[in-house]
């Protein structure tokens, strides 16, 4: 008896279906991994471009932290990142503070053990740690070398709940960047000062109608850039450069109408001029910097002074520390800082790490000075000594230049001023630079002035008796440079 056979016809459909959904989960697979990929490429992208943005405005004048975070974000924000789901720079563990990275070390490498020095959030704030505490004051006082930018992302995985697996992936990408590189930035720069004594005007940079006379012993350079003149009842004995160990340059020969002086030094140069040595430093920034209440303080008695900006600062006799830092005076002519002592008692003045600059504006919006416009100066008066203990920065910080005690906005042409029946000591390290003034002495006691002195001209009156020793005079000076050509370029 034959056996009727069972129909198979139609077993071939669950196989085909079963294959089907394999293959559709494997092309699913495929494309999300190739959207992945390039979710991940494009935040790499955003990253490289958000670095080298942060690295570009380090090496700028004036550059801050802060505006390197600007930078780096408004970047990512073009690459159309800085969305519900992508920032850059990125958000921290806790979801709450977006950071920049920072390196001030020398070398860099991109092992793990590489870890950022400081971490730089949107207000420039800074901390250690990412999830610690950040705080202005917790920021390096040293250059940054490294920059980082990185981003923060979620990846949509369409096709993952058909496996089971999660409907979002975080995507991380972080490219660093050198402040500054082979390819250009400028980042800090080391300037030599040749001379201890720099009139670089181009008109009469020596005015000399004291009665009495003077000398310039330096350990460096004497270099006068325009005319020599004397003039009034008095013709000095004018020693330059002795017991000194510099040559003495100058545009013109000793003139005429001026007494020969006692000594010269062996090596003098005439029909020589010098260039600014520090034409290409950066001036301290005053985006931010203001002062809103007692911005021209009177003291009368022994007190310490903080950095800020100030309008009319007046010191009488007493002493006074100032605390390390950049001391901003803002204003028009008679601002700045005014010593005025009396002959009871003789002001003192000590701090080190300190810089004093003078620009124009207002103490409340404080502003770099117009050509030829008067800001704010340092005057000089009264009847007792002054004697001066500020020391210039050791290290250059992103608003102090390393070895500057005083500073004068380029275009400021109001005079450092010594009026004074007393004498003045300099005992302080570090270059008065103030490229657009004119010293003027006129008071009738000796006037000792030590350190670098970088100003269009001296005018020395009245019965001055000027010794330029110079014995604070340091030979470089370290800070931003304005000669920039780009960013640095990317480590990792």
């Amino acid at each position: 008896m034959r056996r009727r056979r069972t129909r198979e016809r139609g077993q071939v459909f669950p196989l085909v279906a079963i294959m089907l959904m394999v293959l559709a989960g494997f092309t699913a697979l495929s494309v999300g991994a190739g959207m992945d990929y390039a979710q991940s490429r494009s935040d790499h992208d955003v990253s490289d471009a958000a670095s080298l943005a942060a690295a570009y405005a380090l090496s700028q004048p004036g550059a801050t932290l802060g505006t390197a975070y600007t930078a780096a974000s408004q970047l990512g924000t073009l690459d159309g990142c800085n969305t519900s789901i992508c920032h850059v720079p990125s958000v921290n563990s806790t979801g709450t503070e977006p950071y920049l990275e920072v390196w001030t070390t020398t070398t860099f490498t991109s092992s793990s053990s590489s870890s950022p020095t400081y971490y730089v959030n949107i207000s420039g704030a800074c901390s250690s740690t990412v999830t610690g505490n950040f705080s202005v004051s917790n920021c390096p006082t040293v250059p940054v070398t490294y920059v980082g930018a990185p981003v923060g992302d979620t990846s949509t995985n369409y096709f993952a709940g058909a496996v089971g697996a999660a409907a979002h992936s975080a995507v991380t990408a972080n490219a660093v960047a050198q402040v500054t590189g082979t390819t250009g930035g400028s980042g800090n720069k080391t300037w030599s000062i040749p001379c201890a004594i720099c009139l670089l005007g181009t008109g009469t940079t020596l005015d000399y109608t004291s009665s009495k006379s003077s000398s310039m012993s330096a350990k460096a350079n004497v270099d006068i850039n325009g005319s020599i003149t004397c003039s009034g009842s008095g013709q000095p004995a004018f020693t330059i450069n002795s017991p000194g160990t510099g040559a003495f340059l100058a545009a013109s020969a000793w003139p005429s109408g001026c007494a020969n002086p006692v000594a010269l030094p062996s090596t003098t140069t005439y029909n020589t001029t010098t260039a600014d040595p520090l034409a290409s430093m950066a001036m301290p920034s005053l985006s931010g910097l203001s002062c809103s209440s007692n911005c021209s303080p009177t003291d009368t008695a022994t007190t310490t002074l903080s950095p800020g900006v100030y309008g009319t600062l007046t010191l009488e006799s007493g002493t006074y520390t100032f605390n390390p830092g950049l001391y901003v005076f803002a204003g028009g002519s008679g601002s700045g800082l005014v010593l005025t002592s009396s002959s009871s008692a003789n002001i003192n003045l000590s701090g080190s790490g300190v810089t004093l600059y003078f620009v124009c504006g207002t103490p409340a919006a404080p502003a770099a000075c117009a050509s030829g416009a008067t800001g704010a100066g340092i005057t000089l008066y009264g009847s007792a000594a002054v004697n001066w203990y500020l020391s210039a920065p050791t290290t250059a910080t992103a608003q102090q230049p390393q070895g500057v005690s005083v500073l004068y906005d380029r275009n400021n042409a109001a005079s450092i001023s010594f009026d004074s029946s007393g004498a003045y000591n300099y005992n302080g390290t570090g270059v008065v630079y103030a490229i657009g003034s004119t010293t003027v002495i006129s008071g009738s006691d000796s006037y000792s002035l030590g350190g670098a002195m970088v100003v269009n001209a001296l005018d020395v009156g009245g019965g001055a008796s000027v010794i330029l020793n110079s014995n604070g005079f340091v030979s470089s000076v370290t800070g931003n440079t304005t000669t920039t050509t780009g960013g640095g370029d990317l480590v990792n």
